[in-house]
């Protein structure tokens, strides 16, 4: 072996400093996809989830129509896994071929009582009222124009003196 093959042989590779920068970026590569990761994981078992609640119900709706009665939806805690269920024999707990579901992996059912209140679900869902199609803010105008015109809101008459 001659010193010039030697000294190309000693080149070969990689430096531990370029070796650190790969890996850093790497890292930093790695640090900036797990919360995306992590957050498609847990829309996947949420979504998956919903699906099968929602098949759970129509079950329970299409069991009802074939024994014409009414069966409702249970919630409990199955061996450590949160469960929903028809209680077919209406007894509020869940017997063995009754249909059920299991919540995924990081999903937890919340009871009836965690949702909306009731009395408000109008204001809470509804879209504002409106006056023939217009914002609620010339609702007032419109109630006004009526007051004075003694009739209903009409809008090609508004701002016509009657």
């Amino acid at each position: 072996m001659t010193s010039g093959n030697a000294a190309r042989n000693c080149n070969r590779g990689f430096s531990l400093i370029e070796l650190l920068i790969v890996v850093a970026i790497g890292m930093i590569a790695a640090a900036m996809a797990l919360p995306l990761v992590s957050n498609a994981v847990n829309q996947i078992h949420l979504s998956s989830s919903a699906t099968d609640y929602a098949n759970l119900l129509q079950r329970a709706r299409m069991r009802a129509v074939q024994d014409d009665t009414y069966y409702q939806i249970q919630t409990q805690t199955l061996s450590g896994d949160p469960i929903a269920y028809v209680d077919i024999n209406k007894n509020g707990s869940y017997d063995t071929g009754e249909p059920m579901m299991v919540f995924a992996s990081g999903v937890t059912y919340k009871a009836q009582s965690a949702g909306p209140a009731l009395s408000n679900l109008k204001s809470q869902f509804l879209p504002l009222p409106r006056c023939w199609g217009e914002a609620v803010f010339l609702s007032a105008v419109c109630a006004e124009h009526a007051k004075q015109s003694m009739g209903s809101c009409n809008p090609e008459s508004r701002g016509q003196n009657s």
